[in-house]
């Protein structure tokens, strides 16, 4: 009589070994994305590349936007801003402020553009008191003593920071903040913002691309390229 040969059993992998497995395959899966992100951390995109061309989307920003520092140079840098932010106020005190006042040796168009958050109570106030420092001439310097002055904004001190700022007119300008006249370029630099994907303050576009991390100093500094002139580095 042929008897059936008895099938060969495969052995149960035990505890400790599927342990060792999982351990193992994550192992590899760490080592190759660490591997990955050491490539592309190490790959040095030139500026033109990184950042694109010019965006139709920012063709029109100079209708509601103030300019800073302007020139014939195809660099495009905008700022979408909240004046009550203080990671903006601390951004424009280490890169923006820096930057323009390297603004004589290199060759960019600097814009800000206001992009008042709703968590910041008085940011839009402070938007208001900038645009109407705008009509006066003297925006750039209101939106300085602006950012130094955050914890304040709760006194309402728009005026004292006018006159700080050398806004000739104040009866004028109080005048201003009071009425509906600058809501239109707010809401409109408001829409810009998230209509290029603006999460927050500050955001920083080139060219019309917004910039994923803010770029620092020396970064902005690379993608405006070399010194077009030698001269002494003053307030633009």
């Amino acid at each position: 009589m042929l008897v059936e040969p008895a099938s060969a059993k495969t052995p149960t992998p035990t505890r400790f070994e599927l342990v060792a497995t999982y351990v193992h395959a994550c192992s590899a899966m760490v080592i190759a994305g660490l591997m990955l992100l050491r490539a592309i951390s190490e790959r040095t995109p030139d500026p033109v590349d990184k950042w694109g061309i010019s965006d139709p989307l920012l063709d029109s920003v100079g209708a509601f936007s103030h300019e800073l520092a302007d020139s014939t140079s195809n660099v495009r840098i905008v700022e979408f801003v909240d004046l009550e932010c203080s990671a903006c106020a601390h951004y424009h005190r280490s890169v923006i402020a820096p930057l323009l006042r390297e603004k004589p040796s290199m060759s960019f168009s600097f814009r800000v553009v206001h992009f008042p958050l709703d968590i910041h109570p008085f940011a839009r106030a402070a938007a208001v008191g900038a645009e109407c420092a705008r009509e006066q001439g003297r925006m750039g310097s209101f939106v300085e003593l602006a950012m130094q002055r955050q914890r304040s904004f709760a006194d309402e001190i728009w005026v004292d920071i006018a006159f700080d700022a050398g806004v000739a007119d104040t009866a004028a300008f109080s005048t201003c903040i009071r009425s509906s006249r600058n809501d239109g370029r707010i809401e409109r630099g408001k829409a810009l913002a998230r209509e290029i994907g603006a999460q927050g303050t500050p955001a920083i576009a080139v060219n019309g691309r917004l910039a994923g991390i803010l770029p620092t100093l020396d970064e902005l500094r690379e993608i405006v390229g070399r010194p077009v002139a030698s001269a002494p580095a003053t307030r633009a």
